[in-house]
């Protein structure tokens, strides 16, 4: 009986830990997702380069604005297609991610979501380049790093993190 109560204990503190570790990554994730979806906005909303990379909290309050019809007209095409991007791209990141862990009987499946990820990621590389530069700079090779860490931080903070979420929840609540 006391074995247990240690073990339940010890699975407590570890799915603590899990969650507590996860959050940073995620708030992380959300920022970068942010500064992305700007860029993915850009080719439909008007074509103009971005002011500054810098997250825009708005874009949170973009989908229901738009639901509710208090989105402005020549902010809506721009709005639906920089969400239907990101949300595909995460999709098949996350898609891919399960599809390897879960699903390894299906291995093209698997293959299908990489190919649609390095798809994505081409046109995410393209309005990085072509619209995420801010006015006046020249900067190519900060517009590469800002590409590849939101690229690479939505595959891989997003999966872990959520995964490292998951799990914690899991041994606090699903033993």
């Amino acid at each position: 009986m006391q074995a247990q109560i240690g073990a339940r204990h010890q699975s407590v503190h570890k799915g603590i830990m899990y969650i507590l570790l996860s959050l940073p990554g995620l708030l992380v994730w959300v920022i970068i997702s942010m500064a992305q979806l700007k860029t993915d906005e850009a080719p439909y909303s008007g074509g103009e380069r971005l002011a500054s990379l810098s997250p825009d909290w708005s874009l949170l309050w973009q989908l229901p604005n738009l639901i509710s019809g208090h989105l402005a007209q020549a902010a809506q095409a721009g709005a639906i297609a920089g969400w239907v991007v990101f949300t595909f791209y995460l999709l098949c990141c996350f898609g891919h991610a399960a599809a390897v862990e879960f699903l390894k009987h299906w291995p093209v499946l698997a293959k299908g979501f990489f190919w649609a990820i390095i798809g994505v990621g081409g046109w995410e590389v393209y309005t990085d380049i072509r619209y995420g530069m801010p006015i006046g700079s020249s900067d190519i090779w900060g517009i590469a790093v800002f590409t590849l860490i939101s690229i690479g931080g939505g595959l891989f903070l997003g999966v872990i993190c959520i995964g490292m979420l998951v799990h914690g929840l899991y041994l606090l609540f699903g033993k």
